[in-house]
């Protein structure tokens, strides 16, 4: 049973809107770019993350937490892109019980068949809903509150090269 703290209708409204809208995006993204070029966005994004970092690799902990996901799950992923021939893993050379995932040259060909749909699935489906002012709003809002969170440092907050 729901207390008296419980959200007021108009905090629950709001709070609903976001969640149901950020849910269906990522499926919009999901099915959208799974069908352009057989990934999900999941995995493009771990490709990405590895294309901006120093040297295309990142130790498989630090994926694991800038995608706010799970180990066993990143270790899935990387599986599946290592065996696709676009990730391979080396041990840390400080920890050996560390890994990194680095991309390998076969890479960039897929990055760039999937950045154009994927571009386009986030402009049709979040950007040209809210026009300028909208986009800049919520980028705003998205800024205060991972500054809230303190997450000011966070990948998603950095902007983003082309691709």
């Amino acid at each position: 049973m729901l207390t008296e703290s419980w959200l007021d209708p108009e905090e629950f409204a709001t709070f609903r809107a976001f969640t149901s809208t950020i849910c269906r995006l990522f499926v919009l993204f999901d099915q959208e770019l799974q069908a352009a070029v057989g990934i999900p966005r999941t995995y493009f994004e771990i490709l990405w993350l590895l294309s901006e970092a120093p040297e295309r690799s990142l130790r498989m902990s630090e994926i694991t937490d800038r995608t706010a996901s799970t180990p066993s799950r990143i270790t899935h992923a990387i599986g599946r892109l290592e065996s696709d021939g676009l990730v391979t893993r080396m041990h840390c050379a400080d920890d050996h019980r560390g890994w990194f995932a680095v991309l390998t040259p076969a890479v960039q060909s897929s990055l760039g068949n999937a950045s154009g749909p994927y571009a386009a699935s986030i402009r049709h489906h979040l950007l040209e809903p809210l026009g300028i002012a909208g986009t800049q709003e919520l980028r705003a809002l998205g800024e205060r509150i991972l500054e809230h969170l303190g997450a000011e440092g966070d990948a998603v907050s950095k902007p983003d090269k082309e691709h």
